[in-house]
């Protein structure tokens, strides 16, 4: 063979060595960014529970406060719904016998409980 053929075979031959540890290197590079991407680690993976003693106690949690406006909307619905006799018992329950008579301190829990009947 003529030294020329050998000189271009020889370059084309490095040329593609190069080219092949050159896209061995971007293929690890781009396997490594594609598993940050698209894998979760397994320790994160399953979320810590919490300690007994780092739950939010039932006292910390501020209770929601109801307006005379609320209420009468909510047991309005009550008696809308045709339970106007639950609505009555839970007055009665109370000590009242209408709404405009119950104490303010009353208002929340008088509120949820009619919820809770409205929602059954």
């Amino acid at each position: 063979m003529p030294r020329r053929c050998l000189t271009r075979s020889s370059q084309a031959a490095r040329k593609l060595s190069y080219l092949a540890r050159a896209s061995c290197l971007a293929w690890k590079y781009l396997s490594k960014e594609l598993n940050e991407i698209f894998f979760i680690p397994r320790q994160a993976a399953l979320p810590e529970k919490a300690a007994p003693d780092q739950l939010p106690d039932k006292a910390a949690v501020p209770e929601k406060t109801y307006s005379f406006e609320d209420v009468r909307g909510i047991m309005a619905r009550l008696s809308g719904q045709g339970k106007k006799a639950e609505a009555r018992a839970l007055l009665l329950k109370y000590g009242v016998t209408h709404l405009s008579d119950l104490a303010e301190k009353d208002y929340a829990a008088l509120a949820e409980e009619a919820q809770v009947i409205a929602n059954s």
